[in-house]
């Protein structure tokens, strides 16, 4: 997973300027704020990556917690969501005027409201008793 991680950000990290032309442009921000700048960027394509390995090589991991199968297939997905949604999230948000407000609303409710949907998922999955087998 670690490995396909990488690989899926360095991917990230090249696709970046194609789905967002110059949405990490930073030939205007001066040092030291460039350098941050690129390094949040480099944090959302390494979430991105983990988000998709934990996608694809997850599941396992949150079965095994023995919660319920709906709750577990929801906190599964809800993990993914709250790690892959920084990356398009950011580079929509740079490019959308700030007084553009059809598209500021639909970022909102596309990524922030259902950001707080995820997490409020994993609350109910950590606060939900385990399944106890019958013997």
């Amino acid at each position: 997973m670690a490995a396909g991680t990488f690989v899926t950000a360095f991917m990230a990290l090249l696709l970046t300027g194609v789905f967002w032309p110059y949405s990490t442009d930073l030939s205007g921000v001066p040092e030291p704020w460039a350098g941050l700048f690129f390094g949040l960027y480099l944090c959302e394509c390494l979430s991105f990556g983990l988000g998709l390995m934990f996608l694809f090589f997850g599941r396992p991991v949150v079965t095994q917690l023995g919660r319920p199968p709906g709750l577990t297939t929801l906190a599964h997905l809800a993990i993914v969501w709250l790690l892959v949604a920084w990356w398009p999230q950011d580079n929509f948000y740079r490019l959308t005027a700030k007084t553009d407000w059809p598209r500021q609303a639909a970022l909102v409710y596309g990524f922030n409201i259902t950001l707080m949907v995820a997490a409020a998922v994993v609350v109910a999955f950590v606060a939900t008793r385990r399944n106890e087998r019958k013997s």
